[in-house]
């Protein structure tokens, strides 16, 4: 990993993500070897750490990207650890938005920054811990906002199983497009008890292989191979999938399952599952933690700003090369 500078951070940037100056941590990308941190399942793939960088993850996110097969240094931290870096303490708390969403939280001469990608107030699955929301002094905030509060995540999840076992029931097959890799751990979750057999596309079925000693067990999971089951469930990346042209041939019924993601007129069915907080959800997130500044990265709009504003919290846009002195 390196030599950790034993120092003080002197500020805030923004590159390509959020990091601290001053000391070798970074968010998602600083311009020298760094420990960068990754929050989500998803956001590997639009990461890349440099040369000589560690990344530190989740267990969950840990194996999302060993299936990715990116080589990375990970350092994998779990929810209930803290570790010392330098003068900094350093732990992962839940983010509430799907397995192995977190936040992460530094101390430092008493004082305290938190960073998030994404949050969710309501938790999307049952077995998942809930978002917790720690008292902080300066909130760091890289997200795109919902534009719309989204349905009850633990009733699109009912919605979505009852879909599943009806259409198996009555179809020799059925498709599940996962619009994301949480979304596919989402639904591995939801269908881990039903006696199915499901196919996964061959990115998925490595992810989940490499999870399920997680809690994530299909036990019938089998990969997609070049012949098309005659029963069953696939599950299959939304991105790879020839959707006019399969739903012209009428072969199965196909729902969508992810985050903002609108029906396709060759989908039977949309399930709504990871939606991050819409605007009113992060005013409210942000009261919580206490904190007295707040510095919003390229993913926010200007109308998050304004409606945090208007509550009350000192905000910052964060524009690239900016700094940011902390308040220490």
């Amino acid at each position: 990993m390196g030599v950790i500078a034993d120092r003080w951070p002197s500020g805030i940037s923004c590159d390509n993500g959020f990091r601290i100056l001053g000391t070798p941590l970074g968010f998602q990308g600083s311009k020298g070897a760094s420990l960068v941190f990754i929050g989500h399942p998803d956001e590997p793939a639009h990461t890349t750490p440099r040369r000589g960088s560690r990344v530190l993850v989740s267990p969950v996110v840990s194996a999302a990207i060993n299936a990715m097969g990116r080589g990375y240094d990970v350092l994998t931290l779990g929810y209930d650890r803290m570790i010392r870096l330098g003068r900094m303490d350093v732990r992962l708390v839940p983010a509430g938005l799907g397995p192995g969403s977190a936040q992460i939280e530094i101390s430092l001469r008493g004082r305290k920054i938190l960073f998030t990608s994404g949050i969710r107030l309501a938790q999307p699955i049952a077995s998942q811990p809930s978002v917790e929301i720690p008292q902080c002094d300066v909130l760091l905030i890289d997200a795109t906002p919902s534009t719309q509060r989204p349905l009850s995540p633990r009733r699109v999840s009912r919605q979505l199983r009852e879909w599943v076992l009806t259409t198996s029931a009555t179809h020799q097959t059925a498709v599940l497009c996962a619009g994301s890799r949480a979304a596919a751990i989402d639904i591995a979750w939801l269908l881990r008890d039903i006696d199915i057999e499901v196919r996964a596309h061959r990115s998925f079925f490595e992810m989940l292989r490499r999870i399920g000693k997680l809690g994530y067990t299909l036990p019938r999971l089998r990969r997609l191979e070049g012949v098309w089951p005659t029963s069953g469930i696939v599950l299959h990346r939304f991105e790879r999938w020839p959707g006019s042209r399969l739903a012209a041939s009428g072969r199965a019924p196909v729902a969508v399952v992810g985050p903002g993601i609108e029906r396709p007129p060759w989908a039977d069915a949309v399930f709504r599952i990871g939606e991050v907080e819409d605007r009113s959800g992060w005013v409210a997130y942000a009261k919580q933690t206490g904190a007295r500044q707040v510095a919003l990265g390229p993913g926010c709009d200007d109308a998050m700003a304004q409606r945090l504003s208007k509550s009350g919290v000192a905000v910052y846009r964060v524009p690239p090369s900016w700094q940011m002195q902390l308040p220490l």
